[in-house]
This record gives C-alpha cells, sequence and structure tokens, in this order.
C-alpha cells in the first residue's frame, strides 16, 4: 500500500489544530481541567504559566498525530472518504473508547474527563479519515 506522506502530514496538523482549539480555555479548556485530580491540574497550570517544557510537550503531541494518521492513512489512504471515516469510527471503537474507559475505571479519572475526550478523539480520527481517505 501507498502511503501518501504529505496526506499524513497535513492531517496531522490538521488534528494538532483541533486540539488546540478543543482543549483552549473557551472551549472545553476549563471543564477538562476541572475534571482532572487537583495535583496533575495544578502541574498543567504551573507549566503553562512558565511556558517550561511546552516546546517539548507540543512536539511530541504532533508525533503522537503523525503516528494515529498514519496507521489511519495506511488502511484507509486514498480510497475515499468514506473509507477513512469508516476507518475513524473503527479505531475510535476499538481503541480510544477502551483506552479512555479504562481511564474512568482504573485510574479514577472522573466521567466529565470521559466525555470531554471521547468526542475529540471521535471527531479527530473522523477529520483524519477525511483528509487522508480523500487524498489519492
Amino acid at each position: 500500500m501507498d502511503i501518501n506522506y504529505l496526506a499524513v502530514f497535513v492531517a496531522a496538523v490538521v488534528s494538532m489544530i483541533l486540539g488546540f482549539t478543543w482543549y483552549a480555555m473557551p472551549v472545553f479548556g476549563k471543564r477538562w481541567l476541572a475534571s482532572l485530580e487537583p495535583a496533575i491540574r495544578e502541574k498543567i497550570i504551573e507549566t503553562n504559566k512558565v511556558k517550561k517544557g511546552m516546546g517539548l510537550v507540543a512536539f511530541l503531541g504532533f508525533v503522537g498525530s503523525l503516528l494515529t494518521t498514519y496507521v489511519v492513512a495506511y488502511f484507509a489512504g486514498g480510497q475515499g472518504w468514506q473509507a477513512g471515516m469508516k476507518v475513524g469510527v473503527l479505531l475510535w471503537l476499538g481503541f480510544s473508547v477502551p483506552m479512555v474507559l479504562g481511564g474512568v475505571l482504573w485510574e479514577k479519572k472522573t466521567w466529565a474527563n470521559f466525555w470531554i475526550n471521547i468526542p475529540y478523539y471521535l471527531l479527530m480520527l473522523l477529520i483524519v479519515g477525511v483528509v487522508v481517505g480523500m487524498w489519492k
């Protein structure tokens, strides 16, 4: 299977933009922070204040986006936007939902956290699927 690396890169950038928007304070950022344990919340707030380590966090987030996008492209690349959306939904159901649910069940994460993250993962995988699916 041929992978269109430009499509992977563009879809990864789009997924990062979606993430920055989704977790921005005016959108879901305040609710997301409130859904975290106090110690984790304070560490995130402190890191954001001093911008210490934010470059590394953004870089690693982009690497994760590239990997996710590559997997979607591997299964749906160039096969049309419908195939991309189908792969996105299947990855969401098979991986994202169980892993985030595991955080609620075993790591004491809140249901509020679950309901903020799960729609983001679905939307991100759908958008990535559309981009790599329709890009030949």
